[in-house]
C-alpha cells in the first residue's frame, strides 16, 4: 500500500537535488563497479516512483526479495546520509570540526600523540572563534586525556593552563544551556497560554523569568550566550505584550549576526529567524518604514547568489518572505493588489511540501489569524518608535488572513471564537469598557 508520508527513505530520496543524486551515485561507485548493488537499484526505483508502494518496488526490481527490503532500505538510508554528509561538509563547520576530532582519535590510536595534540589545538581554536564551546570542550577533554597519561612529558607547563581553559569553557557551556532552556520554556509558555491573559499571568511569568536570570553573568558572554539571552527576552516581551522592548531585543538579535558574518554564514537559519522576528515586531508596532527596510534586507539576502543554500534555508526564506509580503499589503491597504501574491505562493508550496507541517486542503498554510497589535494598546502607553503609516491615519484592518508559519497557542486553538478576560497592556489593567480580548491575537509569529 502507498505510504509516502511515513516512509523516511522515500522522503529522503525525494528531497535530493539533481547534483546530490549525481554525487550519491559517484559515492556508491567509490569501490568500483556498482553491478549487483541492490541498494542502488532500490534507490533508482524509489527515485522514479511518484508514490511509495512496496509491491511496485518489488515488481520493478526482481532481484530484491520481500524479506530483504527492510534491510536494504536501512542500508540505503545510511548510504544516503553518509553521501549527504560528505557533500555538504564544506558548508557546515561543525561537521568539519567533529571530523577533525575523529582524525585526532585515529592519530592517538596510532601512537602519534604530538600530531593528535596539534590537531586538537586547531579544533579548539576554530571552535571558539565561532562560539561552538561544546566542541572546544570535547577537544580539551581529549587533550587532557592524552596529557594525563604522561606520554608526552609536556604536562608540567600545561596543567594550570588546561585547568583554566576547562573551567572557562564549562562556564560558557553551562550558561548557554541555562539561557537556551529559558528561551525554550518561554516558547512553551507561549504555546500553552498565548499572551498573558491577566495580571496573575504577567506576575507569575515575570517572577519565573527574573528568577531564571538571577545568576546569569553576561559580562564575558560568547556569541551563543548572547543569542539565547536575546531570544528569551523576545519571547518574554511578546507574551507580556511589551512590543517596544521586544523590538529592541529583536534588533539586537539581528545585529549580533551582522557583526559576526562568519557565524551568520554557518547559522543562517537562526539569522533568518531573527529577521523574521524583527519584521513581526515592527508589524505589531505599525512601524512601516522600518518594516520595509528589514523586508528589503531579507529579500536581498535571498537573492544573493553567493549565500549558503539548502532545502531548509530555502523553505524558511519562502515562508518568511511571503508571510511578510502579505503583512506589507495589510499595512499599505493594498488588498486587491495583494492578491497577486497568492498564485506564486500556492505554486511554491508544492516545492516545500515535505518540509512544511501538514495543513488542511486548499488553504495549505493560509489561515485566518488576528494581528497582535490593537490600536487601543498604542493608545494606552506603548510608545511606538518613529511610528509612521503609508497613508495618514490609516490602520490595518482588525482581522487579516496571514501566513502562519508555526502552530497557534493552545489557548487560541481551544476556543478560537471564545474571548477570555485579558490585559491589553503589560500591567494587566484593562481599559474601561474594553475588559476582554482574544486569548492569543495572532498565531505563531516566531
Amino acid at each position: 500500500m502507498p505510504n509516502e508520508s511515513h516512509d523516511p527513505v522515500f522522503q529522503l530520496v525525494k528531497s535530493l537535488t539533481r547534483s546530490e543524486k549525481r554525487h550519491f551515485r559517484l559515492f556508491a561507485n567509490r569501490q568500483g563497479s556498482t553491478e549487483g548493488l541492490k541498494f542502488l537499484q532500490l534507490f533508482d526505483a524509489l527515485d522514479a516512483a511518484a508514490q511509495y508502494d512496496d509491491e511496485r518496488v518489488l515488481a520493478q526490481v526482481p532481484a530484491i526479495k520481500k524479506v530483504q527490503l527492510a534491510n536494504l532500505k536501512a542500508n540505503l538510508y545510511r548510504q544516503l546520509l553518509a553521501s549527504l554528509r560528505m557533500y555538504h561538509a564544506g558548508q557546515n563547520l561543525d561537521i568539519q570540526l567533529r571530523e577533525q576530532l575523529d582524525y585526532a582519535r585515529v592519530l592517538y590510536n596510532r601512537g602519534l600523540y604530538q600530531q593528535s595534540l596539534r590537531m586538537l589545538e586547531r579544533v579548539k581554536v576554530a571552535a571558539q572563534q565561532v562560539g561552538m564551546s561544546h566542541i572546544a570542550l570535547q577537544a580539551l577533554d581529549f587533550e587532557k586525556l592524552i596529557e594525563a597519561q604522561y606520554i608526552t612529558r609536556s604536562l608540567r607547563g600545561r596543567a594550570e593552563e588546561l585547568s583554566h581553559e576547562a573551567l572557562t569553557l564549562v562556564g560558557h557551556v553551562s550558561q548557554q544551556h541555562v539561557l537556551s532552556n529559558l528561551a525554550l520554556r518561554m516558547y512553551g509558555f507561549y504555546l500553552q497560554i498565548g499572551h498573558a491573559r491577566n495580571k496573575a499571568d504577567f506576575e507569575r511569568l515575570t517572577a519565573f523569568f527574573q528568577d531564571a536570570l538571577a545568576n546569569v553573568d553576561m559580562r564575558n558572554a560568547d556569541f551563543f550566550e548572547r543569542l539565547y539571552y536575546y531570544q528569551a527576552h523576545v519571547w518574554y516581551y511578546t507574551i507580556t505584550q511589551n512590543f517596544v522592548a521586544c523590538y529592541r531585543y529583536a534588533q539586537k538579535w539581528v545585529d549580533l549576526f551582522e557583526d559576526n558574518p562568519t557565524i551568520r554564514e554557518q547559522q543562517t537559519t537562526l539569522y533568518l529567524k531573527g529577521l523574521h522576528n524583527l519584521l513581526i515586531t515592527t508589524y505589531n508596532l505599525l512601524h512601516y518604514s522600518k518594516f520595509k527596510q528589514v523586508l528589503a534586507r531579507l529579500e536581498a539576502f535571498a537573492d544573493n547568489p553567493d549565500r549558503r543554500s539548502n532545502p531548509n534555508i530555502e523553505m524558511l526564506l519562502f515562508l518568511y518572505i511571503y508571510t511578510n509580503r502579505i503583512n506589507l499589503s495589510f499595512m499599505e491597504g493594498r488588498f486587491r493588489e495583494g492578491l497577486a501574491i497568492v498564485p506564486p505562493l500556492l505554486a511554491k508550496l508544492g516545492e516545500f511540501q515535505q518540509q512544511a507541517r501538514p495543513a488542511p486542503p486548499h488553504g495549505v498554510l493560509l489561515q485566518n489569524c488576528q494581528p497582535v497589535l490593537r490600536q487601543r494598546r498604542v493608545q494606552q502607553g506603548h510608545r511606538v518608535p518613529h511610528q509612521d503609516y503609508p497613508v495618514q491615519g490609516q490602520r490595518p484592518a482588525r482581522r487579516h488572513p496571514v501566513l502562519c508559519p508555526h502552530p497557534e497557542p493552545d489557548s487560541a486553538l481551544r476556543g478560537r471564537a471564545r474571548r477570555k478576560p485579558g490585559l491589553p497592556n503589560q500591567v494587566g489593567v484593562p481599559l474601561p469598557g474594553q475588559d476582554e480580548r482574544p486569548a492569543a491575537d495572532a498565531g505563531g509569529h516566531f
